[in-house]
């Protein structure tokens, strides 16, 4: 080499490097995220839905309760807290009767009632609150009704999930005109046996469905608050549940026009508002019941009309 290389540099640094920042962060990071991540929220309601199933199993795919389990995880605006097991449950049963319902479909449904909207669950219902949800002063949903609203499918088990209700009425609005009847609502399927699990239950109306059917579910006794109990004009067969006829509270049972067999239950001996009409039964003793009741009382019109049951018109009527 033509020279020995210099040991020492030609020259200092221009500055000093700098030992502390030029600012503060502008902020610090917040310790929870403002919305839980999709993956959480699907953990949860997966865990919670698993929890609410009788089998402790995940529901089939595209079935109404995984719709609803996905529209939880994936669409509800109201991103209501994982913590609020109570709000996710009834949403998630609401959803689930919507899409049971077949709510999701363009035919169905005249009146959507706000559901799955990402408002607070109390207000799905129409703007005059005459269809939908009604719920208590506690937040808690005790009243759905969708009378004459072009329900169709089944009622789901999810409907048991809805423990503080008062009010369930979907009953298919008809009109008659001579022998023909129109109606709007018409539910098939079964009437669920988690029915049962309804224990604040007063009102059940389900008539006017004629595509609902097979037999009464026992479990219907379970509701020992109810007073009135509407399944006519159904297609419900089979005897008569004999448990009915305990219900302490039940006062007006119509059964008007189903595909009812085998004789009244004598359980039903004290009830005062029953009708059976239009239905394969027996009632010996509803016979008797009449006509001692007209024994004591020839002062007041006949039994069957009886001014304080003028809308269920006793005694049944043999096919």
């Amino acid at each position: 080499p033509t020279s020995t290389p210099s040991i020492t540099p030609t020259s200092h640094p221009s500055f000093q490097p700098s030992t502390t920042p030029t600012s503060q962060p502008t902020a610090q990071p917040s310790s929870t995220p403002s919305v839980a991540p999709t993956w959480s929220r699907l953990g949860v309601m997966q865990e919670l839905v698993r929890s609410l199933s009788p089998t402790g199993d995940l529901p089939p795919v595209n079935s109404p309760q995984d719709r609803a389990l996905n529209w939880a995880v994936y669409n509800d605006g109201a991103n209501v807290p994982l913590s609020d097991t109570d709000r996710l449950t009834t949403r998630y049963a609401l959803a689930a009767f919507f899409y049971s319902t077949e709510g999701d479909s363009g035919t169905a449904w005249f009146d959507k009632a706000n559901f799955l909207s990402s408002d607070h669950e109390c207000d799905w219902h129409s703007p005059g609150g005459s269809l939908g949800v009604d719920c208590n002063t506690n937040l808690r949903v005790v009243s759905l009704e969708l009378v004459d609203n072009r329900i169709f499918g089944s009622i789901p088990e999810e409907i048991g999930l809805l423990t503080d209700l008062r009010s369930l009425n979907l009953m298919g609005r008809w009109s008659n005109g001579g022998l023909i009847y129109v109606q709007s609502n018409n539910l098939d399927g079964t009437l669920p046996t988690h029915i049962g699990q309804l224990e604040n239950l007063v009102v059940l109306d389900l008539s006017g469905n004629d595509g609902l059917g097979g037999n009464i579910p026992s479990e219907i006794a379970r509701l020992t608050n109810l007073v009135e109990l509407h399944l006519a004009d159904d297609s419900f067969s089979g005897n008569v549940p004999d448990e009915i006829g305990f219900m302490p509270s039940l006062t007006y049972l119509d059964l008007l026009n189903n595909d009812l067999t085998g004789p009244i239950p004598s359980s039903l001996d004290k009830k005062q508002c029953i009708t059976f009409q239009g239905n394969d039964v027996t009632c010996e003793w509803f016979r008797r019941r009449r006509q001692q009741e007209q024994e004591r009382q020839r002062e007041l019109q006949a039994f069957s009309n009886r001014d304080t049951c003028t809308r269920y018109i006793p005694p049944c009527q043999i096919s």
